[in-house]
């Protein structure tokens, strides 16, 4: 028996294969050039022609005050976040700019724009020292009657401590000569003891309200210090962006070239 020999696979005369194309890169590589320069140039001109544009951020933390009821309670912000971003809006009419840090509810990320580093860091400064102004009035009049408190306190245990100061010489002396007055001034210096150590611990508590993390002011973390390089535009993107379409572009043009002159041969050889 004879084996049928298998057909061969039929290419189509005009496929074009991964060297021609080379080959055509290559025979155009003028016209690829000349479009990678233009495009180049194009991108270099108008990243000069921009105007430079700075930016200076910092992050901001929301103070927060101990509400009543003690550790157990939930701090409440000063401001809401979302709120302090709208107004910082409102009131940079666009050079200024907040947004609330992911994953957070009490961090702000503050960003001020202008036309130089040294703008920038000022508009970023009197936007930052307004709203950390601004919550250190709420701050002080929320914090102020625990503080008016605890110098209550302060005042009502010195005048305690004198007053056992002096019941310790009073029964000093009347120990020898009258033990009975004496117990009962041990007595009563039982009662001051006491409501000494009531002072005290309440005095503790409110100074653990008073104090971090339970309380605290609006405050910046870290310092604003002036850009020294524009964030806009970006020169080296927009150098890059540009010679890689300029490459695509000459490309493009080199096959466009090629198959203008190939039908162009066609024809003349018809005629």
């Amino acid at each position: 028996m004879q084996q049928t020999p298998t057909p061969q696979q039929a290419y189509p005369d005009d496929e074009i294969s991964l060297l021609e194309l080379w080959q055509i890169l290559v025979k155009r590589k003028a016209w690829v050039f000349a479009c990678f320069i233009v495009f180049t140039l194009a991108g270099a001109t108008y990243s000069q022609l921009q105007a430079p544009f700075f930016e200076a951020t910092i992050k901001l933390r929301i103070g927060q005050i101990q509400a009543g009821g003690g550790e157990q309670s939930a701090p409440l912000l000063l401001e809401s976040p979302q709120e302090l971003v709208a107004r910082l809006a409102d009131a940079g009419g666009g050079a200024v700019n907040a947004s609330v840090a992911r994953g957070t509810n009490n961090l702000v990320t503050v960003t001020a724009h202008s036309g130089s580093g040294d703008g920038a860091a000022q508009a970023l400064e009197a936007a930052v020292q307004r709203v950390i102004s601004a919550h250190d009035g709420i701050y002080n009049q929320s914090t102020q009657p625990i503080r008016d408190r605890v110098a209550q306190i302060e005042a009502q245990r010195h005048a305690v401590e004198q007053e056992l100061a002096s019941l310790d010489q009073l029964v000093q002396q009347l120990r020898g000569r009258e033990p009975v007055q004496a117990s009962l001034m041990v007595m009563q210096r039982t009662q001051l003891t006491q409501s000494l150590l009531q002072l005290d611990a309440e005095r503790l508590q409110l100074l653990q309200q008073l104090s971090p993390p339970q309380t605290r002011p609006t405050e910046m973390l870290g310092q604003i210090a002036a850009p020294t390089h524009p964030s806009q535009p970006r020169k080296w993107l927009i150098l890059a962006v540009a010679a890689m379409l300029g490459l695509m572009g000459g490309v493009m043009l080199a096959f466009v070239a090629e198959f203008i002159a190939k039908a162009k041969a066609n024809a003349a050889a018809k005629v």
